[in-house]
């Protein structure tokens, strides 16, 4: 997971931390964290995340979920 591109779709979607954090039902510490590469959300998270910040899930992914 790229941090940097979390950060940046978010950002293109105009939307806050917190509304991605209210649209997830997470917290705004999650969100930030995941943004600054300290967590990463587990896969059903950032599918839905991808949904929200209007990307595909291999825009924000490594090799990890591949």
């Amino acid at each position: 997971m790229t941090s940097e591109k979390i950060l940046y779709y978010r950002l293109k979607s105009r939307l806050t931390q917190q509304q991605v954090a209210d649209r997830l039902g997470v917290t705004k510490m999650a969100v930030s964290q995941w943004e600054t590469g300290v967590r990463t959300p587990n896969l059903i998270t950032a599918q839905r995340l991808c949904k929200v910040i209007h990307c595909e899930l291999e825009d924000i992914t490594d090799d990890r979920y591949k």
